[in-house]
């Protein structure tokens, strides 16, 4: 009897001191670039380091560069290398995000979005030439519940040129009612 008290209490112990290595967020959401409805820049929430910065593949975590080879069904032919622009808005979102792209001539863009657990929510991939703007829906509470914070990590791609730009942004899912969202959303 009091050995198996020993063991089991020895057990609780054990347990109780592990912790998950999951504990530890994937992607690290610290910082957001404020964005009106029409795209226009409205300041910053925390460190917002490089947000929807273009950049080079080796700037991304292993994690975000992870993401970005999750399988699509877009492929590079007939694509080039060419300028590219990103410009995302509003944020915070509440139903629906959007991203103003632009490429001088046919790229492959793709876009995932993720949390901090680095699980991809929705992903698309489109090749593009010229202006597009892309709408996300944000809606499913399931996925995208209000005051959620979640990473987009986007690249271009062109034939032998894959994820030549790349970037991430944060974007915050947050009704402020017509309030300031600064004050209510963070």
């Amino acid at each position: 009897m009091t050995r198996t008290l020993f063991i089991l209490l020895s057990l609780i112990i054990f347990f109780a001191g592990c912790k998950k290595s999951s504990d530890k967020d994937a992607i690290q959401i610290e910082g957001f670039h404020l964005f009106d409805a029409m795209g226009n820049a409205m300041g910053t929430i925390g460190p917002a380091d490089h947000d929807w910065e273009l950049m080079e593949l080796s700037s991304l975590s292993t994690t975000e560069q992870a993401l970005l080879n999750a399988p699509d069904t877009t492929n590079t032919l007939n694509s080039v290398l060419a300028a590219v622009s990103l410009h995302p808005y509003p944020n915070p979102v509440r139903d629906y995000s959007a991203l103003a792209v632009a490429a001088g001539d046919s790229v492959k863009f793709k876009l995932v979005i993720t949390d901090k657990t680095g699980v991809i929510l929705k992903q698309f991939s489109q090749k593009i030439k010229g202006s597009r703007s892309f709408i996300i829906d944000v809606t499913d509470r399931s996925l995208f519940p209000l005051r959620k914070s979640l990473r987009y990590v986007y690249s271009f791609s062109a034939a032998g040129q894959a994820n030549f730009k790349v970037g991430y942004g944060d974007i915050k899912i947050c009704d402020s009612g017509g309030s300031n969202p600064a004050t209510v959303c963070f």
